[in-house]
């Protein structure tokens, strides 16, 4: 690339088939604002495909076959990378070759210990690659959705050494809408900075309105990842299997586990957890401290609270930290029934009540003494019910202002006491986190090619640029 680069630069990284129509779009969009785009492909495959939908000098060649002429070591300690070994493992649980929490091989898988190197040879040829882009001078802003990919974390560790900021796009309560953010913490400016004294008349009732709809709906989060219609999944199924057509079988073996083998662990789950009606009366009778358990395999647990992969180790040390007079109930989500190991469900019920995976979360909430989550939603919604929350990874609501942030984990039976006595935020408190929460959401979602939701996305992204 030429050294001489246009001031409103993007880089985007693509780091699976299903987002290269969507990105392509939205780079349409985006060029239409004025933006350079520049596309960063996660592999040979991806790059063919993306180049099929845009210009080929706007995309990069991939770094997985690239030869780097720095040292790992160097790299390492020029990015702050501490651990390696951690920086990869979340694209090894991603490609189901880092072992369950139980320590078990997933099905189809034919490893007995984990092998790091071809992860981290990759970790060294993307830094290398992406070292000497930036060194040259490109300043190509990243933008990208979350993840834990090796390509987007070493992108994030390069643009952060050549102090280039980067745009994530990344979850927001507020249908249609996303949360933007500069790093892989999902910390949100417009919450840490808002203050009550500073808002309007207006400002606050616009909060307080939020918080009674939001409770009046019984607390159902309308937003989340992008569901793609099912034109959008058929289009999306055909693009694949006309790629891939020689080599079917990674996406055979992917279906398999989702719909198969995930249905014979739900049905396991669901004979091992509490039924609906015991569920109930639990509620309704007992003190308790709930914890709703959180899914292994994405970012928010192996990029945002990687200490806590294994549940079944955190529901039993939660069993023996709550005070005396209280109870640990724990609940699967609905969609992820079936996805935890054997094993991980006869711990985890063997620590706690296990309530029933559809028993409504707002029930559950709206009597709970207090709430502890690592970074899942959940610890949103008891905020907006005013319960106290015991946070013990990052996520979007887990301000020290408004949580109870665990920082050393033997602290936690101190915080769980802590966190009863002193209750959850007060009035002030909450309309102060829902009006940063408002503030700093963004009009558009990640993944869907709606025509307005692509403007609105790239309007938005623009805004976010300038700022």
């Amino acid at each position: 690339m030429d050294n001489v680069q246009p001031s409103e630069q993007l880089l985007i990284p693509i780091t699976g088939d299903g987002d290269v129509v969507f990105i392509s779009q939205l780079s349409d969009c985006l060029h239409n604002r004025g933006f350079e785009v520049v596309f960063l492909p996660n592999n040979s495959g991806i790059r063919k495909a993306i180049q099929r939908e845009v210009h080929s000098e706007r995309v990069l060649r991939d770094p997985s076959n690239y030869s780097p002429e720095k040292s790992l070591d160097e790299l390492l300690e020029k990015f702050n990378i501490d651990s390696p070994r951690s920086f990869v493992a979340t694209e090894m649980a991603y490609d189901y070759v880092y072992p369950k929490p139980s320590s078990e091989p997933y099905i189809f898988s034919n490893f007995d210990s984990s092998d790091y190197d071809p992860y981290i040879t990759k970790l060294h040829r993307c830094l290398d690659f992406l070292d000497e882009l930036y060194r040259d001078g490109y300043r190509g802003v990243p933008l990208q959705n979350q993840g834990g990919e090796i390509l987007r974390r070493s992108l994030q560790a390069v643009a952060d050494y050549y102090d280039v900021p980067s745009i994530w796009v990344g979850f927001s309560p507020i249908d249609g809408a996303s949360g933007f953010h500069r790093d892989e913490s999902e910390s949100w400016n417009t919450i840490q900075q808002a203050s009550y004294e500073e808002l309007t008349t207006e400002e606050i009732e616009r909060a307080e309105e939020f918080i009674k709809r939001f409770r009046s709906d019984s607390g159902q989060i309308q937003s989340g990842p992008h569901q793609r219609s099912l034109g959008e999944n058929i289009r999306q199924k055909a693009e694949i299997i006309r790629r891939h057509a020689r080599d079917l079988g990674p996406y055979i073996k992917r279906w398999t586990r989702g719909n198969i083998f995930k249905r014979i662990l739900a049905a396991y789950a669901d004979w091992k957890y509490l039924n609906l009606d015991e569920s109930v009366d639990l509620v309704e009778e007992s003190n308790y401290v709930f914890y709703p358990l959180q899914y292994y395999r994405e970012s928010r647990v192996l990029v945002r609270a990687p200490a806590f992969y294994k549940q079944s180790w955190l529901v039993e040390y939660l069993s023996r930290s709550v005070p005396y007079d209280h109870e640990l109930f724990a609940k699967d989500h609905p969609k992820q029934v079936g996805a935890q190991p054997k094993s991980e469900v006869d711990t985890i019920v063997r620590h706690s009540k296990a309530l029933a995976p559809e028993y409504p979360v707002a029930s559950i909430l709206e009597n709970a003494s207090v709430v502890v989550v690592l970074n899942n939603t959940v610890g949103y919604e008891a905020l907006l019910y005013g319960k106290p929350v015991v946070a013990l990874g990052e996520a979007f609501y887990t301000d020290a202002r408004f949580t109870h942030s665990v920082d050393d984990v033997n602290e936690l039976p101190r915080a769980l006491t802590k966190a009863i006595d002193e209750g959850g935020p007060t009035d002030e408190e909450l309309i102060v986190f829902v009006h940063g929460l408002v503030e700093g959401s963004f009009d558009g979602e990640w993944g869907s090619t709606s025509k307005r939701n692509l403007q609105n996305l790239s309007i938005s992204i623009e805004s976010y640029y300038d700022e």
